[in-house]
């Protein structure tokens, strides 16, 4: 059975028809006037076997919807239902547009939502990464607003999911959120754990305070503080997160993961570790063993940003592993996958500390902050939000990385990771007090 959605706006109506499998097949937007119907009816006439789905709408059998009468209209949900053979349920046909999508987090989205048998448009300048198949991509400056008069009129869309915002500054992201507004009915953001005044030193929640920073704030608001925290980067994206609330109010949506690992990653974490189990020897590991990290597989949270991207509830979401691994299984696991034969040296957070080893990149995920892997993630986990063992994460980047697999360049990538010789020098001087397993 054929199903064909249609998408109603005042000015024009899109038709999409989608395959039994869940594939879109077509797509025909139509001007309204005195003959939509007609046309519309005659053009879905080449699919015999036919149902219709029309989003906003419980029962389709109402002789009124969309102000004129279809025939053989049958029941379906307010948005065009479909089988989801991988979840087990029903997931809603979607049009989103993806404002970045061409590596890590944006792309995984993209191939999720071409999965599920969406209509996906992009939105980015084309200069990093390749747009993916069967996505209708669109070039353009999301500071232009030219640029983005021209892809309101690609819309309109049911959900916008921005990955994008992390170089702009809340101007920029204002500027994106009100073009959109008239041609979007959700606008589901990517943000981070940085926007909460207490992270990394006190315990997050949902509830937890965010910083202040006014929707309208240039690049320049904001500061970092002398360990560290809070950033500017913090200010930017909770100013970027007020633009979109106030264009948006309860239909925007924000998602605040901390870490993402996983095949495509391109800051270097998790590939580091890798190489470096591979290479073998003695493995500088910071203590203690048993501290527990809560990275997030990027594929997970693509998962949830379309899951939100369809859902009705609004606000923020905290996102990080529930139940998380310990380092020293962390290590281990690096160290299996990729058949080293290291062996990891323990060494106390103060001896590093004397060494001068920076915190969060020399040592990938290494950070004694209080707060940095306390990361309460109940509300997301409540709204169905579901992590991967890590150790899925672990084996399938060192498949993506052996296998030739190369992150878009950044230039972050070249901030992590130990130098060898400096390396050495500490694990000849930590000697045998050190813990060597």
């Amino acid at each position: 059975m054929i199903t064909i959605g249609i998408d109603p706006h005042k000015s024009s109506h899109t038709a999409v028809v989608v395959g039994a499998a869940g594939h879109q097949l077509a797509q025909r937007r139509f001007v309204v006037n005195a003959g939509t119907a007609r046309q519309l009816m005659r053009w879905c006439e080449q699919w015999p076997e036919r149902r219709f789905a029309v989003e906003g709408t419980n029962d389709l059998a109402r002789p009124t919807v969309l102000g004129w009468r279809f025939r053989g209209l049958g029941r379906a949900d307010s948005q065009a239902s479909f089988p989801d053979a991988e979840r087990g349920g029903r997931i809603a046909y979607m049009r989103i547009l993806v404002v970045g999508g061409t590596w890590f987090l944006g792309k995984s989205i993209v191939e999720g939502a071409l999965a599920r048998g969406w209509s996906v448009t992009t939105f980015n300048r084309g200069r990093s990464g390749h747009d993916v198949g069967g996505v209708m991509p669109v070039h353009g400056d999301r500071t232009s607003s030219e640029d983005l008069r021209s892809l309101a009129g690609h819309g309109p869309w049911n959900a916008v999911i921005d990955t994008s915002s992390s170089d702009f500054p809340p101007r920029d992201v204002r500027l994106a959120a009100a073009a959109l507004r008239g041609v979007a009915r959700r606008w589901v953001h990517i943000s981070t754990v940085s926007v909460y005044q207490g992270w990394p030193h006190q315990p997050l929640t949902d509830d937890s305070p965010l910083l202040e920073c006014p929707a309208d704030a240039d690049e320049s608001f904001g500061y970092t503080g002398e360990d560290g925290s809070p950033t500017v980067y913090g200010f930017q994206k909770a100013g970027g997160e007020r633009a979109v609330r106030e264009a948006f109010g309860e239909e925007a949506v924000f998602l605040r993961p901390g870490v993402l690992l996983g095949p495509g990653e391109y800051v270097g974490r998790l590939p580091w570790w890798l190489t470096r189990a591979q290479r073998g020897g003695r493995i500088l590991a910071p203590g203690p063993r048993e501290q527990r990290i809560q990275p997030v597989d990027v594929r997970d949270v693509a998962a949830f940003a379309l899951d939100q991207a369809v859902g009705e509830m609004s606000g923020g979401f905290t996102l990080a592993h529930s139940e998380g691994i310990t380092f020293d299984a962390f290590v281990r696991l690096c160290l299996a996958v990729t058949g080293g034969a290291g062996r990891p040296v323990w060494v106390e957070p103060e001896v590093l500390a004397a060494h001068g080893v920076k915190q969060w990149t020399e040592l990938p995920l290494w950070r004694t902050h209080a707060g940095v892997w306390a990361v309460d993630s109940s509300r997301a986990v409540a709204a169905g939000f579901r992590c991967r063992p890590l150790a899925d994460t672990v084996r399938d980047t060192w498949a993506w990385l052996s296998g030739g697999g190369r992150p878009v360049e950044h230039s972050r990538w070249r901030e992590h990771g130990i130098d060898p010789a400096k390396e050495a020098k500490i694990l000849a001087d930590a000697g045998e007090s050190s813990v060597q397993l």
